[in-house]
């Protein structure tokens, strides 16, 4: 969507120049609704809080660390989290990109819920992607935040499905080596 009209939002890559509509960047926003730091956190502060852009203006800028994409008429499209970058061989990867288009597949059929990360294979020892799961909505928070998934069979065509996604629309290099399916994907504590 669009942004409240006296708040700034740039697209920025990781050197924090700005880039051009259409390019995919971190959301820096700035503007009279951005505060100067986190009470008591001064190494967090210093990370995501900063004077931006620097043209005299002296307005605070906040570091979203949300990975997005602004387009031709204006609009933020999200895509996800810049913190769910990994590096395989030498190449940054968007692991949220990855699910997103595994939950696309999907869909409407199902509502996934999907982790991708980077893994290293136990017998052969090399790194891979691997995509992890799970559709079914009744498993209770408590459940994800303390217990243990279990492997399940998925419906029928699934798996099918999400790899002629992944092949169609990733490069061979983003396409997850393993699609296990789950009981459900854990959650942190505090949800995530």
């Amino acid at each position: 969507g669009h942004t409240f009209a006296s708040v700034g939002a740039y697209v920025v890559d990781e050197n924090m120049n700005i880039l051009l509509r259409g390019g995919t960047g971190e959301l820096v926003v700035e503007g009279p609704l951005v505060g100067r730091g986190y009470v008591g956190r001064p190494d967090l502060t210093q990370k995501v809080f900063l004077k931006f852009p620097e043209d005299g203006t002296k307005r605070w800028a906040y570091r979203t660390g949300d990975l997005v994409r602004m387009m031709p008429d204006a609009t933020l499209e999200i895509i996800g989290r810049i913190d769910t970058q990994i590096k395989l061989r030498g190449v940054r990867i968007e692991s949220e990109g990855i699910s997103n288009i595994l939950r696309t597949a999907a869909a409407p059929k199902l509502t996934l819920d999907v982790m991708t990360i980077l893994a290293k294979h136990p017998a052969i020892g090399i790194d891979q992607l691997v995509s992890f799961v799970a559709w079914d909505p009744s498993v209770p928070v408590a459940v994800r935040k303390g217990g243990t998934p279990s492997l399940v069979t998925p419906p029928e065509g699934l798996l099918q499905r999400l790899r002629s996604a992944c092949d169609r629309e990733l490069a061979s290099y983003m396409r997850p080596s393993h699609i296990v399916p789950l009981s459900f994907i854990p959650s942190s504590s505090n949800g995530k």
